[in-house]
Order: C-alpha cells, then structure tokens, then sequence
C-alpha cells in the first residue's frame, strides 16, 4: 500500500507526542519508517525523551513538549496560540498522538502549522485490536510496515555509561547484566526481592532504578540496594542509553527502558504482567517476551530459564508456567 505522503520528499514533519519513554520511542520507529531523503524532523516530547532522539539520530529537532504553551489548544481564549505557532513552526506534515479524536483539538492544530498532510494516531490501540500499536499507527500511515529498529548509542552515551557503571562500582570492561526494577505502575513490576536472587544467580549486574522507585520503594530501601549493589538510580536517558547498550543482557518490565535496550540491540528480556504485550511488546532484534499474570507469582526459575534461552540462542515457545499463564504466555526469540 503505497504511503499517504509518498509522492514527492517534503522538507519538514512535526510529530508530537505528550506519552512516557517508551510510547515516544516507539514513535520515533515509526519516524524512521516515515522519513524521507529530503525530510526534517522535529518532534516534541516529554523531558529530554525528544532530545535523547536527536542524539540517536533519529530526528532532528527535539522540543520539550513541557516547555510548549499547549493550553491555546485547549481554551477558547487566552491561549498563547501565536507563541506555540512560532515554536513548532510550519510543517509539510504532521503526525500527532496529542489531540486524537479531539476534534477541536485537531483543528487548531492543524490551522497552527499548516500542514499538508496530517495524521492524528491513538495513544492506545481498542481493546479489540490484536497487533503492535506501532502496526496500527503504519495502517493509519499508509506505511506497508515498520522495520525492527537497531539503533546506535553514540561515543559519548556510551563513555557517560561507563562513568556512571565506575561510580557504582561495577567495571565496564567485563560482561554484565542490567536488570531495570520498576516501571510506571507496581503491578507492572516483578517483586524486587526476585530480581536480587536472579542477578545472584547470572550476574555481575547493575541495577537500574527510575524516578518511580524513589516513592515506591523509600529512602531506607534504595540505601540498602546502593550498600549492597551497583545502583543506578534514574541516570541521565543519555548515560542510560550508554549503559543499556554495553549491557550483554537486560530484564525489565513494560517500560521505558526496555524499549530503548531493545532498540539499542541489546538481548532484552521483558516481563510483561497486567498490561498487554502484543499491544505494546519492546521491539528490536533481538527481544525475549515473557507473559504472567499477575506478574508477582512469576518464579525466579522461570525467568532465569527465559534468561538462559535467550543467552544461548536456543529457541522455544513456551515455558515452565501453570496452564493458565501458558495459554497467555508470548516467548521467542527474534534475531536479525
């Protein structure tokens, strides 16, 4: 099926994404499916999510969607709609999940930059829906796919990386794992005690903590995670993506990070638990699913038998789980 925008390369695409980490990420695919020869990208996001893009080379303009004065899309007066004019700037298209089935919304974006072409995607697929967000947002492009990403972190990520690995006391010159212990909401995230004895197990390893873990865990716990381990407690996107790239092998959950290790190339092994994977699994070549719900009555012997599978090669489509998580269970591995 032939693109919406495939008839001539235009000079500029406007993509806005007001989600977390991974959402945007998976965006910024979708982005590399789209761009043209010719084309420019700007996309604005939350934080430094946009700017950690740009680094990537995957667009190249970043704006902090933050730093934007969105509510002129959303008030009748007083918006300061000439200044958010200026900042996104005219666009030849204009791909947004801000706004989608906001009619309004959608209009006076559309009279903002003037696009061409515009495409508005949904921040979640319907229920009903059986494949990856990222194939309903082509469909909704036009696009016939969108190719797994392998992406490359920079010198300088990587180099931030290894400072930080030093100053968690943990060598960057040998083999280790990243295991990420959190994710936006706790029923999302396997218990922590589960993931020690896995790194135990198959370390050396880092442990990466978000923003989140700071509330959900307490002070007095993450002091006694920094006492006995090598603690990363939510790095700079840049020093992460450095981290997560030198890594051998990551585990995490439904989050952010674990879809940056898996576009970073890094052997990713993602637990989903209430959320669903076949909607939103992290996408790569080289990504490990494993589904269990609820995710705290996931043993540690299941996800080090994902673990070891995924280290060897060795290729299997199912795993040791009671009948029900089975018949749930999404597990392989792909590879370039």
């Amino acid at each position: 099926m032939p693109g919406l925008f495939e008839d001539e390369p235009m000079s500029r695409v406007v993509a806005i994404h007001p989600g977390a980490l991974g959402d945007v990420l998976l965006l910024g695919q979708l982005l590399s499916a789209l761009r043209g020869p010719g084309d420019r990208v700007a996309l604005a996001a939350r934080g430094s999510t946009a700017g950690l893009l740009a680094e990537l080379g995957v667009v190249d303009e970043a704006l902090d969607i933050a730093a934007l004065p969105l509510e002129g899309l959303f008030v009748v007066v007083g918006g300061d709609v000439q200044r958010l004019a200026e900042r996104l700037g005219p666009c030849d298209r204009l791909v947004s999940a801000l706004g989608y089935g906001d009619e309004r919304v959608e209009s006076a974006l559309r009279a903002l930059v003037a696009p061409a072409e515009a495409v508005f995607l949904p921040i979640r697929p319907p229920a009903e829906h059986r494949g990856h967000i990222v194939e309903l947002w082509a469909d909704r492009l036009g696009l016939d796919g969108v190719p797994v990403p392998d992406w490359s972190a920079t010198a300088a990520m990587r180099q931030a990386g290894q400072a930080a690995l030093r100053s968690a006391r943990m060598s960057p010159d040998k083999p280790y794992i990243a295991l990420h212990l959190g994710a936006g909401s706790a029923a999302k995230c396997w218990p922590v005690e589960r993931h020690l004895q896995l790194a135990r197990r198959l370390g050396p390893a880092v442990l990466l903590l978000g923003e989140a873990e700071r509330e959900r865990l307490g002070d007095d716990a993450i002091a006694r995670l920094v006492r006995d381990w090598p603690v990363l407690l939510d790095p700079p996107l840049a020093t992460l993506a450095g981290v997560l790239a030198g890594a051998a092998r990551y585990v995490g959950h439904d989050t952010g990070p674990s879809h940056l290790a898996a576009a970073l190339g890094t052997p990713t092994l993602a637990l989903f638990g209430p959320t669903r994977p076949d909607h939103f699994a992290p996408r790569g070549p080289r990504v490990t699913l494993l589904h269990h719900e609820p995710l705290a009555k996931l043993n540690v012997e299941a996800v080090a038998t994902a673990f070891v599978a995924m280290s060897s090669g060795v290729r299997s489509s199912a795993l040791p789980l009671d009948a029900r998580s089975r018949a749930r269970a999404q597990y392989g591995v792909r590879r370039p």
